[in-house]
């Protein structure tokens, strides 16, 4: 339910990534994938350009609350 949460609180926030450092079965089936290295660097360095809120997440856990 953490990770479910977190998730929920980064695309509440506009932030574009989320580096889990590995991928096992578990994250494999929540959507993790691993990237090359180049394209992992490009998409990081575009998350730094981008503007985000870890505190913008209004919700309950009520997904309309977002």
């Amino acid at each position: 339910m953490a990770l479910v949460h977190l998730v929920a609180r980064l695309n509440a926030g506009g932030f574009q990534l989320l580096d889990t450092q590995f991928v096992n079965a578990h994250l494999g089936r929540l959507g993790a994938v691993c990237l090359p290295k180049i394209e992992y660097h490009q998409m990081l360095e575009s998350a730094l350009d981008g503007d985000a809120d870890f505190f913008a997440f209004k919700g309950d856990g009520d997904p309309e609350q977002v």
